[in-house]
């Protein structure tokens, strides 16, 4: 059996335990000391005989700059010590192992770091970590100066942190480690002064233990905190200052409790086969034996601190999506079941179907869960069943919804259509209810702009595109605002719709808000197809043919906002040289996961739930997207709240995947020899 003597400067925190790790039985025995330097020094020159390794932790981090080791006196006297037995700090494997947990943490929550500032209470001693950090696109500060000298100024580049820690070094090296404590970074004063505010306005937090026996923490409150591992006293001290994540570069796997890099350092080096200092290499090779990861604290989940919730109801596209639930997938081989008439389906009662955790605001660090329901009614079924139906089974959804905790309820796809559009259903409900129709209007424009702007036809003249744009389906809520925001950016609009009497106003109100935009109507969309540079379809036609994809003319963009699409894949293959996109789906941010399907992959959902999902984040529990008439102001701020809280549309989408760059590439060229052509 291997003995370790692990001897922390930090408060008492005293345990002697036993471990089994790769065949290997090792006894831990943790002494604290409570900053008794002298005591700490006399506890390794008394016991040395008794084990076969000694970590000390607790300690400032030496840190290298240029070649040269900076580490503190007290810490290089310890590792000096005239004896037999080899004392670690933890130095070997966290210069390997922190730049790796960095990079392994990046690749799960990319989101974290992307564009964030990122602050460090004692940025000397996690150097290795910040040559890291500098290549994720992410800015830091660092608050060493208060932390080491009382002096509130903060640094915010890795060369100006190197320039003072040479520079301040000789008179640091001389303090005793107690000199360092009762850092208060919680002090109100601290908050307004100017050039200290950067630092606590940063948007995730690096620290370890070791510093949290110095610091009295700011509030942290939304905030990312990323420690080097975890402890039950850890978490107590962060309990009150309320991050709303921890990430942990924690040492740990099911056989091997949760330890920090000296005592895993010595570890390492019980387990080696020679007794020789631990390596590089061997640090790399015992992480994959032992499988060691950082892992995830979610605060909100596991420490009592409520995520607030939103509810939101979708329903199948088809009958082959219905049967993809869990509870009806093993139906899908049976014939008879697969026949089944969508009037049968009717029969079936809405359900809880999954959630969308780890919505996360960009601005404020605020998490919000989707709590998804469904109904079993296809779009066929849902326009044929009696409203009062369809009302009974929502308001008993918004019910469940309110009951786990919601505080907003979004109808998604036909659900806001059926009947008056969510207005019923909002007036029985317990909780506001919107249809996220403001956002869809958003994300179509969004997703619009961006495809015309790549296949380049169409010209500008300030902000606005010298060509045509038509809207099919312009007099309902989506058509109707995307019809009066295009006509602020397009030279010509066309409107579309079934019943003429109800565009004669909606062309009215267009003209008298946009004089400059050339409007006209009708019921017909193919007689303006071959002019047309833009189609947005945003109707109800179940899939219904509402246009002849052959007179499209070459190198349009046609937006199918509408669910089933009104383009048919069929249809779109016979015309390579017209860009058809679908619209309405967006990215929402955080480490996002959907554990339902619906229809989309990774962090893309409808805007519809997004818009819901956006309001939650916003706090503001009101039914802001309600009936068939929706302002086109809302639409214009949930477009603003939308970058806010980093919620942004996603790559365009066809009718089964995203759309790339080589198949616009090559709709652009072939659009460009159509158009040559006589």
């Amino acid at each position: 059996m291997k003995e370790i003597l692990n001897l922390s400067i930090g408060p008492l925190d005293n345990f002697d335990e036993t471990v089994k790790l790769l065949g290997e039985t090792i006894r831990i025995k943790r002494l604290a000391v409570d900053f008794n330097y002298s005591l700490l020094k006399k506890l390794i020159l008394k016991h040395e005989h008794e084990f076969d390794v000694i970590a000390i932790t607790g300690f400032p981090t030496p840190f290298k700059i240029g070649g040269k080791v900076f580490e503190h006196q007290q810490v290089k006297e310890l590792l000096n010590l005239p004896i037999n037995t080899p004392v670690v700090d933890g130095r070997n494997v966290r210069d390997t192992y922190i730049p790796w947990a960095i990079n392994y943490l990046n690749s799960k929550h990319p989101e974290i770091f992307k564009g964030k500032t990122i602050g460090f209470f004692l940025g000397s001693s996690q150097l290795p970590m910040i040559s890291e950090l500098e290549a994720l696109d992410c800015n830091m500060a660092f608050a060493d100066p208060y932390f080491l000298m009382k002096t509130p100024l903060v640094i915010k580049s890795k060369s100006k942190l190197e320039k003072f820690c040479k520079v301040n070094f000789p008179f640091l090296n001389k303090l005793r480690i107690r000199q360092f404590q009762n850092r208060d970074f919680s002090s109100q004063w601290l908050a307004h002064i100017p050039k200290f505010k950067d630092f606590l306005n940063s948007d995730v937090f690096i620290l370890n233990n070791a510093q949290l026996n110095y610091l009295e923490l700011p509030d942290l409150s939304g905030k990312t905190v990323i420690v080097d591992y975890l402890t039950k006293a850890t978490l107590e001290k962060l309990k009150d200052s309320k991050p709303a994540k921890i990430l942990s570069c924690t040492f740990a796997t099911k056989e091997m409790p949760l330890y920090g890099t000296s005592l895993t350092e010595a570890i390492f080096y019980a387990l080696k086969d020679e007794p020789t200092p631990v390596s590089s290499n061997d640090t790399i090779k015992f992480i994959e034996k032992l499988n060691i990861r950082p892992t995830q604290e979610d605060w909100n989940e596991k420490h009592d601190v409520q995520t607030e919730r939103f509810g939101f109801v979708v329903h199948p596209l088809s009958i082959d999506h219905l049967l993809k639930h869990p509870l009806l997938r093993s139906f899908r081989r049976y014939k008879q079941v697969r026949k089944l008439s969508e009037s049968a389906l009717k029969l079936l009662p809405g359900f809880h179907y999954g959630q969308v955790k780890g919505i996360k605001s960009k601005a404020t660090g605020k998490e919000v869960t989707g709590e998804i329901y469904a109904i079993s009614e296809t779009p066929k079924a849902m326009m044929s069943s009696p409203k009062e139906n369809i009302y009974a089974k929502l308001v008993s959804l918004a019910n469940d919804a309110h009951a786990s905790g919601c505080k907003i309820f979004g109808l998604g796809a036909y659900t806001k259509i059926v009947g008056d559009a969510g207005v019923t259903v909002n007036s029985r409900a317990p909780l506001p209810v919107t249809t996220g129709n403001s956002l869809s209007a958003a994300s179509t424009l969004w997703a619009a702009s961006y495809a015309i702007d790549k296949m380049n036809f169409v010209k500008k003249k300030g902000k606005i595109y010298q060509g045509v744009a038509m809207v099919v389906g312009a007099t309902g809520s989506i058509g109707k605002v995307s019809s009066i925001l295009l006509s602020q950016g397009w030279s010509e609009v066309i409107l579309i719709a079934p019943r003429p009497y109800k565009l004669i106003d909606l062309a009215d109100r267009i003209k008298e808000d946009s004089p400059a935009c050339k409007v006209s109507y009708g019921t017909n969309p193919d007689e303006h197809l071959s002019r047309c540079d833009l189609v947005i379809t945003t109707t109800s036609a179940q899939g219904k043919k509402i246009l002849d994809i052959e007179k499209v003319k070459p190198g349009c963009v046609i937006c199918d906002v509408s669910r089933p699409f009104d383009i048919s894949a069929e249809d779109a293959a016979k015309r390579p040289d017209v860009l058809v996109i679908a619209s309405g789906e967006v990215e929402l941010p955080g480490d996002v996961e959907v554990t339902c399907d619906i229809g989309l992959e990774g962090q893309v959902v409808y805007a519809c739930l997004a818009e819901t999902a956006i309001l939650a984040l916003e706090g503001r529990h009101e039914s802001f997207s309600l009936s068939r008439d929706i302002s086109y102001k809302k639409v214009i701020e949930i477009d603003r709240l939308a970058r806010k809280h980093g919620v942004k549309l996603s790559a365009i989408m066809g009718h089964d995947c995203e759309i790339t760059q080589d198949e616009i590439d090559l709709a652009k060229s072939k659009a460009k020899l159509a158009r040559e052509e006589p």
